[in-house]
């Protein structure tokens, strides 16, 4: 997810005690301890991540937690300004919790924040890497920082996805929200662009519930509380294709089984429809890569069974699209058929690569 580390930030990876405690895995998964890395997709790649440790054997209230934050210099950070591989910031009691960190597409940091003293939780946009080491160091959103309070709560897990051009966050209302300083790529947003306004809702989905975003390449997705997919976006600079929900040549008839375009469109938003062996079918998952498209569905329950579906579409010079073709681009929804009725229980994409967990039943 980058272009990589330095030698000594890989050992610092690879020896630190309290990073291997707080991993997800082994006989020490359930010790309290938890990690958020955060990084900067298809640019330099990993910059570091927060380490919250509980205090005692039975502290388990991250309020009382002790924080720390790693930061990894990039290679020109080190040459050119003399940062050092690895800056460790200790926060203090008198700070609030980091929750989570993410890297916008033009070096914005979004920091989501629980304050210690009360139930109160905020995001915060910091202008830069270099603001948020002052915001580390100083212990506090202070003058310099260049920090700004954005307009929305977070779901808890937050619920950020970025892409090359833009920001996309989803709060607690199920309202999604976009960002980007470039006018060039008004459709990334899902809405038309102004330059007056720093970061705003999608008008489209205002009376929607979604439950789920994700954005890479130049493109986002999401679904609703009812299942029901939402697309927006245009084609990679360069890609050998654009996919047919996008560009208004989709099928507008229902599939017997595909993914295609709602009669009355928006004119940002595609609002799509989802089909299994002729029957209506609900998002679950969905993962956008750079270029490329992966969407998870199932049907309500008849005669005993539950059918599923993965759906691809995309870029696929990589055969991340897993549907066994050399075609490098597939302008419409196909059936990944190895996954056929599988139950997927995590779904990403990250570049020209696809994950998906199955759970056997």
């Amino acid at each position: 997810m980058g272009t990589g580390l330095t030698a000594a930030q890989k050992e610092y990876l690879t020896s630190d005690s309290d990073l291997k405690r707080a991993l997800p895995i082994g006989p020490n998964r359930d010790n309290g301890s938890e990690i958020i890395f955060f990084g900067s997709t298809m640019h330099d790649g990993l910059r570091g991540y927060v380490l919250t440790v509980k205090r005692g054997e039975e502290d388990i209230d991250r309020k009382a937690a002790d924080q720390t934050v790693v930061m990894f210099g990039t290679d020109l950070e080190i040459e050119d300004t003399g940062v050092p591989d690895i800056q460790t910031f200790t926060i203090s009691d008198q700070v609030e919790i980091v929750k989570d960190v993410k890297i916008g597409s033009e070096g914005q940091v979004l920091v989501y924040l629980q304050h210690r003293s009360a139930a109160v939780e905020s995001v915060v946009r910091v202008k830069d890497f270099a603001a948020f080491r002052r915001y580390l160091e100083a212990g506090e959103m202070g003058e310099g920082t260049g920090v700004t309070v954005l307009p929305y709560e977070l779901h808890d897990p937050p619920l950020f996805a970025g892409n090359a051009t833009t920001m996309t966050a989803l709060d607690v209302d199920g309202h999604v929200w976009t960002e980007t300083r470039d006018p060039r790529y008004e459709k990334c947003l899902g809405r038309p662009y102004d330059a007056a306004l720093d970061i705003a809702p999608v008008p489209y989905l205002e009376m929607t519930y979604v439950t789920k975003v994700a954005s890479g390449g130049y493109m986002s997705a999401a679904f609703d509380s009812d299942g029901e997919l939402f697309l927006w976006g245009q084609a990679c600079p360069g890609s050998n294709g654009e996919l047919d929900v996008l560009n208004g040549n989709a099928e507008t008839s229902a599939l017997v089984t595909g993914i295609s375009a709602d009669d009355v469109q928006d004119e940002f938003v595609k609002c799509l429809d989802v089909r299994i062996d002729g029957q209506d079918a609900k998002v679950y998952d969905v993962a956008v890569g750079h270029g490329h498209i992966l969407v998870a569905a199932q049907t309500c329950k008849t005669e005993g069974r539950v059918k599923r579906v993965l759906f691809a579409a995309g870029d696929n010079s990589m055969g991340q699209l897993g549907l066994g073709t050399d075609a490098d681009f597939k302008k419409r929804f196909e059936d990944v058929t190895a996954l056929r009725d599988e139950r997927i229980v995590q779904l990403a994409a990250a570049g020209w690569s696809t994950y998906v967990v199955t759970l056997g039943e």
